[in-house]
Parts: structure tokens; C-alpha cells; sequence
């Protein structure tokens, strides 16, 4: 099941649009006709599908010019932005980064004004042959026919790993324990803004999605980055669906043969609620909000799918793929200028992402590498992450040599 407008997107799904729960039904039933709750597994099934393609034929340039450009779905269009894809370093990973931007066009219908709904609406005084370009558009608004464009910046990167336990990089089991598992907790570990997550809401983990999705879990959370000098920046707090998934790439790819994935995850965060939290939430859960929330804080958006694929070890770079249907999203070889690893199991790590810090901060600042926005944000996140996983490595093996030492 397919949405008719995009949900991974920097606009906020409204809490009454979630499925059924129990902290959510106790104010907004979804029972009504009208306006009903979707089922837990229709509302995943949509958004992984969603995600798979998003980030494989819209955003991501790597994985979108493999020889299928056509976007049947006119509510949305992608192009490749005016950055061209760059190298970059993030220590203390060994693995390279490769770091572009895409510019992505949302058409959604005009809100409608209220105000315009006035039994005197069609009684203006105007005659239609004096009314001006202004006047015709404002028609258009208030009958509704208008589509209004929103524009997204994306940040997208990809990095391949060498799958091993080891300095620099990561195996495949930390990759899994580090960003499938308890993903928004794992990352305040390591990301030095993020000090506050508190989870709201939290559904049954589904054994199996339509599709081949499995142990897929969702959850809210309302998340909070500081930053200094703080008597300048204001707090910035996120409220996130977060939703996970594996899934088995032999059953969804074309790619050829010689580098097929053998295991792979999504994790997916999409902003909710935000400027209608109040009406559209119940009053406990806002009160929950309220009180997590530093008073300071700017509430913004933040939208993002990753995509994490396990490779076998292969001996020669892997041709192409071929053209693969938008009907039937595959899972394509790593990127040309991400070649694998040769002789060795590796890891590909694919992350595209759409942020509003909201307040007083200008758009150029948060889309600037020079000025320390978004891509650079993006790119240190690899060698965080990396770090956090030797600590973490290097912790176990003390607890081991412990034991070991108690044991003797």
C-alpha cells in the first residue's frame, strides 16, 4: 500500500494520523469513518517501501542513475544538486565518505482559508472580466485547485567498511548492535549534542511485513541536541518516528552475482507532530512532551533513512546492475566510486537526510560544509560512530580479561 503523498518528508505527520495506541486512543479513538487510524502493519509496509524507494531512485544519485530515471509519481521530483559528489575523511574510520546533495520538489495541495468559505464568497462585487491575475489566484486558493511547491535539501552519503572487529572500522554485529538496535539511545552515546531522549510512544515489534521486512519496530521520541555557546544557540528538540527493519537483499536484488548483499537493515526517523502537537496529541502525552523539553528549546525537523548492507567477499569489481522497476525496488551493488573491498566481507553504509533547524538560523549556514552545517554534520557522524564502537570493543574485552583474571 502506497501513500498518495510522501510520509519520509520534512512536513510532520500529525499524532492522529499514527496507528492505533493506547496512549494515542484515549483521546483520538480512530474509529471514526472519517478519519480512521491506518493498521500497524498497512502504515509500515507503506513507509519501508517508501523509504527503499527514496533512497534509492529519488535522493541517493549513486543508486538513482543506474539506468531507470523515470519518476512516475508526480507529487514528487528529485534532481542531483549543484554539489558534486566529494571525498571525505572521517577519522577515526579508515573508510572514505562520498558526500552529495540533492534537491528534492514536493507538490502538495494549498490549504485552504477558512476564512474564505463565507456564505458572501461568490457575491464579492467583482465581475470576472475586471478581476486581475491576483484575484484569479486567490480563486484558485479558495476553491482549492492550487498546488503550492515545497523544496527539500538532502544530504546523502555513502562509505564501505571492512567488515572486521577492528581499528578503523566496525564488523557486521556492531554495525547491527550500533544502528538497528536502540538506535536514537546509542547515537546520544555518541554524538556530543544529543543529552536528551526520552521515548513516548512504543508499538509491538512485527515479526513479518508483505514485502520480506522482518522484526520491524516503531516507536516516538523526543530528542534534544544542546549546543554552545548556549547563551547563543538555543536547544533544538526533535519529535521522531523512528521505525527499523531487516531485510534479505538476495530476495531483492537484480545486482550481479559476484557481490550480492547477504543481510541488511533500514532505519528510518520522520518528524511528527511539531506546530499541531497540542491539538492533535493527548493532553497526557503533551504534558509529557512539555516536561521533557527544555524551555528554551526551538522545536524542529529532521527526517532521514539509512540503509545498511552486508557483502560477501568478492575478487573483482561487480558489473552494473541492470534497470530495476520503481514497482519493484531492488538492492543495487555498491556505488561505482565505493568499490569494494577486495578479498573481504565488507560493509556498505548508505545515509541521505533532510533537516530545518528552525529559529533564526539562515538556510546557507545549515546547508554549508565551510560553515560547519548539515554535510559536515554528516560526514563526522561516520567517524563518531566508529570511535564509539572501538570504546565500546575495548570495554567488552576488559570485562573479559576480568573474568578471565577472577576465574584463575
Amino acid at each position: 500500500m502506497q501513500p498518495s503523498s510522501p510520509i519520509i518528508c520534512l512536513s510532520p505527520l500529525p499524532f492522529s494520523s499514527l496507528p492505533v495506541h493506547p496512549s494515542l486512543d484515549s483521546t483520538h479513538a480512530g474509529t471514526s469513518t472519517d478519519n480512521p487510524r491506518p493498521h500497524l502493519p498497512d502504515f509500515l509496509q507503506s513507509v519501508l517501501l517508501e523509504a527503499e524507494t527514496t533512497i534509492m531512485r529519488e535522493i541517493f544519485p549513486n543508486d538513482k542513475d543506474n539506468g531507470d530515471n523515470d519518476n512516475n509519481d508526480p507529487k514528487t521530483k528529485a534532481k542531483k544538486g549543484k554539489l558534486a559528489t566529494t571525498i571525505r575523511s572521517s577519522p577515526p574510520s579508515t573508510a572514505k565518505v562520498h558526500l552529495s546533495t540533492s534537491t528534492r520538489r514536493l507538490r502538495r495541495p494549498r490549504q485552504i482559508n477558512n476564512s474564505s468559505s463565507s456564505p458572501d464568497k461568490k457575491n464579492r462585487g467583482r465581475s470576472k472580466r475586471t478581476k486581475g491575475k491576483a484575484a484569479k489566484e486567490e480563486e484558485k486558493e479558495e476553491d482549492g485547485d492550487e498546488e503550492e511547491e515545497e523544496e527539500e535539501f538532502w544530504v546523502c552519503r555513502q562509505s564501505v567498511h571492512e567488515d572486521a572487529p577492528q581499528t578503523g572500522t566496525a564488523c557486521w554485529d556492531e554495525f547491527v548492535s550500533g544502528l538497528r538496535r536502540n538506535h536514537v539511545y546509542n547515537e546520544m552515546a555518541y554524538t556530543p549534542s544529543l543529552t536528551g531522549v526520552a521515548r513516548l510512544l512504543d508499538w509491538p515489534i512485527q515479526d513479518e511485513i508483505e514485502g520480506g521486512w522482518r522484526g520491524v519496530h516503531m516507536e516516538v521520541n523526543l530528542i534534544t541536541h544542546t549546543f554552545n555557546p548556549s547563551i547563543l544557540i538555543s536547544p533544538r528538540t526533535f519529535l521522531s518516528l523512528s521505525i527499523s527493519a531487516d531485510f534479505d537483499p538476495t530476495t531483492r536484488t537484480t545486482a550481479a552475482a559476484a557481490a550480492v548483499a547477504t543481510s541488511g537493515f533500514l532505519t528510518i526517523q520522520i518528524p511528527v507532530g511539531l506546530a499541531d502537537t497540542e491539538s492533535s496529541a493527548p493532553t497526557p502525552l503533551f504534558e509529557t512532551i512539555s516536561a521533557h523539553a527544555p524551555k528554551s528549546t526551538i522545536f524542529a525537523a529532521y527526517t532521514s533513512v539509512e540503509r545498511v548492507l552486508l557483502f560477501s567477499p568478492v575478487s573483482v569489481s561487480p558489473a552494473p546492475p541492470p534497470p530495476q522497476s520503481i514497482s519493484t525496488p531492488g538492492v543495487a551493488a555498491p556505488a561505482a566510486n565505493n568499490p569494494p573491498i577486495m578479498g573481504h566481507s565488507h560493509i556498505e553504509w548508505t545515509m541521505a537526510t533532510a533537516s530545518s533547524a528552525g529559529g533564526m538560523i539562515p538556510k546557507r549556514v545549515q546547508r554549508s560544509w565551510r560553515l560547519g552545517g548539515v554535510p559536515r554534520a554528516v560526514v563526522a557522524d561516520v567517524g563518531l560512530f566508529i570511535g564509539w564502537v572501538a570504546r565500546e570493543r575495548e570495554r567488552v574485552r576488559e570485562r573479559e580479561r576480568g573474568v578471565q583474571k577472577q576465574e584463575s
